[in-house]
């Protein structure tokens, strides 16, 4: 029985440490709107500047070495938002891999009294309402990469597109609609098995959620009893 006991705990809370995982990501999205925001300013600077280099010199390359205009601002936002992409998928991490997990072994290994001490320490109300901020943390997170990819088709798409008609190398016009689609089915293609991961993440923190209202329950009657 105390084994039994002990084994359940230990599962519960690995869960519970799991969750303060998902926790994390939903506190990270403050982090990332501030790195997509200073991705995106950097990106406007980027296409304002060829654009007033354009205006006030009156040509459509560089002087130096005639490299276009165009390309060099292409490809300039296109490593901007590549590393704007890579510092908040890389912030998150580092965000999560930072959660202090574990804490509990040393209490647990006492056996079943450091279970019910366990047991009796853990605030039932928090452990819900962070369950709660993982399963939107989750959400967030999985429309957010699946938005990020969809963006950046659309940029790399639009920018050499615009470059290969202007260098005369194609003779279709940019048509925004397809591109838009083109690159959000590409998006979602990519996307497809990560969100179906995050899907399955929520079910069983919804799962979890139930279970512990029932476990809180029954224990605060048992405790009312004892």
């Amino acid at each position: 029985m105390e084994q039994q006991l002990s084994s359940k705990m230990e599962e519960l809370l690995r869960a519970l440490d799991q969750v303060k995982k998902y926790r994390e990501i939903a506190a990270s999205m403050i982090d990332i709107a501030i790195i997509l925001s200073a991705t995106t300013v950097a990106v406007l600077v980027l296409v304002i500047s060829g654009n007033l280099w354009t205006i006030f010199n009156g040509v459509t390359t560089i002087p130096e070495n005639h490299l276009p205009l165009s390309a060099l601002v292409g490809n300039g936002s296109i490593l901007v938002i590549i590393a704007g992409i890579t510092g908040a998928i890389l912030r998150v991490t580092l965000r999560v891999n930072a959660v202090k997990v574990g804490q509990w072994k040393s209490i647990l290994n006492e056996g079943a009294p450091g279970a019910i001490k366990l047991l009796a320490e853990l605030k039932w109300e928090t452990i819900f309402k962070d369950i709660r901020s993982a399963k939107l943390g989750l959400s967030l997170y999985g429309f957010l990469k699946t938005f990020l990819i969809w963006v950046f088709g659309n940029v790399i798409l639009f920018l050499y597109w615009d470059a290969l008609v202007k260098g005369n190398i194609i003779h279709l016009s940019v048509n925004p609609i397809a591109i838009m689609i083109a690159s959000l089915l590409l998006a979602l293609a990519l996307s497809n098995r990560d969100l179906r991961k995050r899907y399955e993440q929520v079910g069983h923190l919804d799962s979890l959620l139930w279970e512990l209202r029932w476990f809180d329950s029954e224990f605060r009657r048992a405790d009312f009893k004892t």
